[in-house]
């Protein structure tokens, strides 16, 4: 997946700043309330329990954003993969363009020793600007909330692996509606021919 580049925010037609502000604050208020990292596919939905997608979702469903509500089951489950490649809700815009309430995607492949090669990623709020070419963003780690990430760069620079990897995900408008289709990786992140894919999530 490409990094820092972007479409812009002009051309992204970025969301009013009231709905992006509504986003962020949710974010906080919600990095308040969950106290334990879960993936459990059920769990994960509890009062105080969350994952980096989860935690996003729900900030982005409180908001009011139609094509993140769970809905029965939470059939409609969202995965970083899906804030990184659903281009019918979100756009890409560069790191110097990124807004509050925006959202963060940071990963990359890795191949583990069963030979299957994974998509890495972490998700994210973002919050504000930190360092020059570094974002502070609010999200779910494995340890709890983190409310001052830093995106961007990898470990020592930066809080989370895969600092290249980093894109700002914008919505196209403030009510998208949910697409039937499943997300897919870009062509940018395509791999081989032969080599098998996973997307996980930290």
């Amino acid at each position: 997946m490409a990094g820092h580049g972007g479409r812009g925010a002009a051309e992204a037609g970025a969301c009013p700043a009231e709905l992006g502000q509504a986003i962020l604050a949710g974010a906080l208020v919600l990095a308040g309330r969950v106290l334990s990292y879960d993936a459990d596919p059920v769990r994960r939905w509890s009062a105080d329990r969350a994952d980096c997608s989860s935690f996003v979702q729900r900030v982005l469903c409180g908001a009011g954003v139609v094509a993140c509500e769970p809905g029965p089951g939470h059939r409609n489950a969202w995965s970083a993969r899906a804030f990184a490649t659903r281009d019918d809700v979100f756009v890409t815009v560069g790191a110097a363009e990124a807004c509050p309430g925006d959202v963060l995607v940071q990963g990359g492949f890795v191949t583990a020793a069963d030979g299957v090669t994974r998509w890495k990623a972490h998700c994210g709020v973002f919050r504000q600007r930190a360092h020059p070419g570094l974002l502070h963003g609010v999200s779910m780690g494995r340890r709890g909330p983190v409310v001052n990430g830093v995106w961007g760069a990898a470990p020592p620079r930066g809080h989370y692996p895969f600092g290249a990897g980093l894109l700002v995900r914008r919505l196209r408008s403030c009510e998208p509606t949910a697409a039937e289709a499943g997300p897919t990786l870009p062509p940018s992140a395509s791999r081989g021919r032969g080599e098998r894919q996973r997307a996980v999530t930290w």
